[in-house]
């Protein structure tokens, strides 16, 4: 039986719980960008407690709430709006068992019966047991991440999954692909609307990247995207980043974008360079490290110039 009393439960544990509600993504990502708001602004040392963001939420004084600005209404109404999402205790209980481990195929059932209405769960459901029963195993002894799964579903064929046609394959590969993405700790997606909920200085970053990106690269800007969210998940910031975490990313985009081959990912390199920290912050030297990457998508090269970026 898992025991949720043996974590320290903290903001980023509310953020996981949020992912994990049926709210649409737009209230969503606006309640995620609240409490960042929220914690940044009136708890902005650490990762505060989540019991201690609600009393502060909920004792405020009139001098903090002129602190949170002009939206104050607003992220206060989204700071209760998460307080009844972290009220429900199986949802909860999920995120804090995901929580320094790697999900399984159980974790991605659970996540479904969460998210989804009972109709598309039961499906989803179903396609995942199939999956699990197509490779003589159960559940619970098949990891949920994409890099796992993407080539066990690209080997299925319809009789795989007791289907009959190539169309219901594919509709039986949509559902468990969701399904992991839920609990998949590196799942991103590159959606402008997502960046909105980051903190101020990935924001700044890939505004910056923005200006240096032809409009008609719209690839290229959704990695810098799923880089900075999947960075921002594993609470790093820009200078935190190293040649471990951009080995991971990469791995990740190969597996979990479909037109994203091996061959076509193999042009880009990844070096990190010892220089002053990104947007005039002042840290130590051997922190002030930025990422260069540069490559080449359909043959045409792209990059980003660390240097430029810290003017």
């Amino acid at each position: 039986m898992f025991d949720d009393r043996e974590f320290d439960e903290t903001t980023a544990d509310l953020i996981t719980v949020l992912r994990l509600t049926s709210m649409n993504a737009a209230t969503r990502i606006k309640t995620i960008g609240s409490v960042r708001r929220f914690r940044e602004t009136l708890m902005p040392v650490g990762d505060p407690a989540v019991e201690e963001l609600f009393r502060v939420c909920n004792t405020i004084t009139p001098a903090q709430r002129e602190a949170l600005g002009s939206r104050q209404g607003q992220i206060l109404s989204d700071l209760r709006r998460a307080e009844r999402a972290w009220a429900d205790a199986a949802r909860r209980s999920l995120a804090l068992r995901l929580r320094g481990r790697l999900p399984t195929l159980v974790d991605a059932i659970d996540a479904v019966e969460s998210v989804c209405k009972p109709d598309a769960a039961k499906r989803a459901v179903q396609a995942i047991n199939q999956l699990a029963n197509s490779q003589a195993s159960a559940p619970e002894q098949i990891v949920a991440t994409c890099v796992v799964i993407e080539p066990i579903l690209r080997r299925l064929r319809p009789e795989d999954l007791q289907v009959q046609s190539a169309k219901s394959l594919v509709n039986k590969l949509s559902q468990i692909r969701a399904a992991v993405k839920l609990v998949d700790p590196n799942a991103v997606s590159g959606r402008e609307a997502d960046v909105k909920a980051l903190p101020r200085h990935w924001r700044v970053l890939l505004g910056k990247l923005a200006a240096r990106t032809p409009p008609h690269a719209k690839s290229e800007t959704a990695v810098f995207r799923r880089l900075a969210l999947r960075a921002d998940q594993n609470n790093l910031r820009p200078e935190d980043i190293d040649a471990t975490f951009l080995a991971e990313f990469s791995a990740q985009e190969i597996a979990s974008k479909q037109h994203v081959t091996p061959s076509r990912f193999a042009g880009m390199r990844v070096k990190l360079i010892a220089q002053p920290a990104p947007f005039g912050v002042d840290t130590p030297a051997k922190r002030g490290r930025f990422v260069q990457v540069v490559g080449k998508v359909d043959d045409r090269p792209f990059g980003l110039d660390d240097r430029a970026l810290s003017q």
